[in-house]
């Protein structure tokens, strides 16, 4: 039976900011206008403009370009989108595609899947985009020590004929097109393989890497024989060139944008976001904000060790929070959570997560700690030390305090936040993060497999999970027919927040800014012509369809 790859919706790759925790893993071991009346960067402007460049200040820099060992955040990802193509891609319709891929067949019951290639798609350096290369990309990734986790129920790759690559699993995985939906779908030439060069990526995407200078710039050019062309048949990409400027501080990327030293670039900040989605863009700029299913800002408690491993007290501190009140900081500009997607996902389901306090309920039950464990309760709350994560904090001490309970402020570099959280060496944590438009590419952080002992590194990061959580994990990644997947995910969602290893505060969102002469950003075509791709996934975007209006 053949299966359209439009499976059920979902991003964001393992989630990519989980590349970069898993590769810490290896390494340690003025005037404004309202966005919503602005005119959508992908239909105005007229038509394309072909030639032209444009700088883009991102995020972070990455180690290297090889997909399958160098951390990739954000910043990376845009960076190496416009040299690589992907598998698959999530379309605007929140559903997979295939990109590189024509098709993907399941056999056995889901335990067996058969990958159909494009046909006629070649490397910058000649070679075919075919079996041999997606075999020898997809082997590299389940030996890889930064994707083999994700990789783990694939116990065989193999090439069926030409164009075809047959993958076998350990498990039934109705949603296996999901495991490339993000760093661990890219290709690279097998040259590129063969050199372990992670210096001078080849790939087949609409740019061709021209030079890089770690920490300052990335060059790349258009890619002169690209295999895609735009909904009207016009040869992509349009522009001549992309410098991609990697500038850490959020601060600086604005202020290079306003003096146009850069002309487009991405933002998490939740204070900034929500100024943008509030109408407050500054003048010659535009703003696409990303409305998938983005980061979510919340608590992990460790369930393993120390104070945090009583249940008790976890839902105390759950009582103590006003989830409300934390979304409102941002002037009402995010949703408050109740779990890990929005309530226009088809995911959600309520969870029994309270939105507000019951600071009656949270004393009781740190009376009911304090009675076998005698004298203040005392707890570290530990942050990436950027405003977001800061300000959450000090708000989260603030109400946990008012539940008799004291709480030290712990903020750290995101390099070293990293490891901790991977490795356990907290009491509680405070960041964002689980972007991902399917549940199931989550599954290697919730899954009881992956708690690894105490002391020892762990990509199940609270280190809790029972067995309705693994059989409902299991029972979701098997099946195909989302009215039972999402009954499969109510199951989790109500399991945590009885025991409360987590708790949700508030759904985050990614924005572009961009010069107002900048269009195309959200019109990238699907290769079978049936719709276009999702305009933003986890910071990240096309560029073959980006083009520019110089005056």
């Amino acid at each position: 039976m053949h299966q359209d790859l439009r499976l059920t919706k979902s991003h964001r790759m393992r989630s990519l900011l989980a590349a970069a925790l898993v590769a810490s893993v290896a390494m340690s071991l003025a005037s404004c206008s309202n966005p919503e009346q602005a005119e959508s960067p992908g239909t105005s402007g007229g038509d394309p403009k072909i030639g032209g460049s444009i700088v883009f200040g991102v995020n972070d820099e990455s180690t290297g370009w090889m997909p399958a060992t160098d951390r990739w955040g954000p910043g990376p990802i845009n960076m190496a989108r416009s040299m690589l193509d992907p598998l698959v891609v999530i379309g605007d319709d929140g559903q997979l595609h295939p990109w590189l891929a024509e098709s993907f067949t399941p056999q056995d019951g889901n335990k067996t899947w058969l990958i159909a290639i494009r046909k006629g798609i070649t490397f910058t350096n000649g070679e075919p985009v075919d079996g041999h290369a997606v075999v020898y990309n997809l082997q590299t990734y389940k030996s890889s020590a930064l994707t083999v986790f994700a990789y783990k129920p694939v116990i065989n790759i193999e090439k069926a004929d030409d164009y075809t690559v047959k993958v076998t699993l350990d498990q039934p995985w109705g949603n296996f097109p999901t495991l490339f939906t993000g760093q661990a779908g890219f290709m690279v030439a097998p040259e590129q393989l063969r050199n372990k060069d992670n210096s001078k990526p080849i790939g087949s995407g609409p740019f061709v890497f021209q030079s890089w200078k770690r920490d300052s710039e990335l060059v790349v050019v258009k890619n002169k024989s690209y295999w895609r062309k735009d909904a009207q048949g016009r040869q992509l990409p349009y522009l001549d060139q992309v410098k991609f400027k990697p500038t850490p501080d959020e601060t600086s990327r604005t202020a290079a944008l306003a003096a146009g030293d850069i002309d487009m670039m991405h933002s998490d900040s939740a204070r900034g976001v929500s100024r943008l989605i509030r109408g407050q863009v500054p003048e010659h700029q535009k703003v696409l904000i990303d409305e998938s299913q983005g980061d979510e800002m919340n608590v992990i408690f460790n369930t393993q060790t120390g104070p945090t491993k009583d249940e008790g007290l976890r839902k105390a501190l759950q009582y103590a929070t006003d989830t409300s009140a934390v979304a409102a900081q941002y002037d009402q500009a995010y949703e408050p959570a109740d779990g890990p997607f929005t309530q226009k996902s088809q995911w959600w389901a309520a969870s029994g997560q309270q939105p507000t306090s019951d600071l009656d309920k949270a004393r009781q039950l740190v009376g009911d700690y304090q009675r076998d464990n005698p004298g203040p309760v005392k707890l570290t709350l530990t942050t990436i030390a950027n405003p977001d994560g800061l300000e959450t904090a000090q708000l989260l001490q603030s109400q946990w305090s008012a539940a008799g309970i004291q709480v030290d402020i712990n903020s750290q570099e995101v390099t070293k936040f990293s490891g901790t959280l991977v490795g356990g060496d907290f009491q509680a944590l405070v960041f964002a993060y689980w972007n991902g438009e399917d549940p199931d590419i989550n599954y290697t952080f919730w899954s009881g497999a992956n708690i690894g002992a105490e002391g020892s590194i762990g990509l199940n990061f609270p280190r809790w999970t029972n067995p309705e959580v693994d059989a409902a994990l299991n029972a979701g990644r098997a099946e195909i027919d989302p009215a039972k997947r999402k009954e499969a995910y109510a199951t989790v969602w109500k399991q945590w927040a009885e025991h409360a290893p987590f708790i949700w505060l508030y759904h985050n969102k990614w924005a572009i800014v961009h010069r107002d002469n900048v269009y195309g950003i959200d019109d990238v075509n699907l290769p079978d012509g049936k719709g276009k791709a999702q305009p933003i996934t986890w910071g990240t975007v096309n560029l073959s369809n980006t083009w520019v209006h110089r005056s």
